[in-house]
């Protein structure tokens, strides 16, 4: 069973992704910010992180630079759909984006192309 990471300042939307993951077979572990992400994820290993870029405290770019240092392939998520947004995603050590509004099929092959 693979670990997932979920990282999300929306209470809503880390519970709809929680559900999500594990309805797919997915251990699942939840993060409100970035710093908590960073103390989660030094904590216990993860095999993937989905990560909101958008957030207070430590916000998913700065939290993706770090977070990338222990290897675990990251799954961006952001409401911007910008060309450049996707570029700075991939700059921040990010494997992959995924717009917002989720679109909980088109998270899950993102997941599926991540972890080979």
């Amino acid at each position: 069973m693979s670990k997932v990471l979920l990282v999300d300042d929306d209470a809503m939307i880390r519970s709809f992704l929680k559900l999500h993951f594990e309805g797919h077979e997915f251990e699942v572990e939840l993060a409100e910010d970035g710093k908590d992400a960073l103390s989660k994820a030094a904590a216990n290993v993860q095999d993937l992180i989905v990560l909101d870029m958008n957030m207070p405290v430590m916000t998913g770019w700065d939290a993706a630079k770090e977070l990338k240092k222990d290897g675990a392939p990251i799954i961006a998520l952001t409401a911007q759909k910008t060309h450049d947004e996707q570029v700075a995603a991939h700059e921040a050590g990010c494997d992959t984006f995924v717009e917002k509004p989720i679109d909980p099929a088109r998270l899950l092959e993102a997941v599926k192309r991540v972890l080979g």
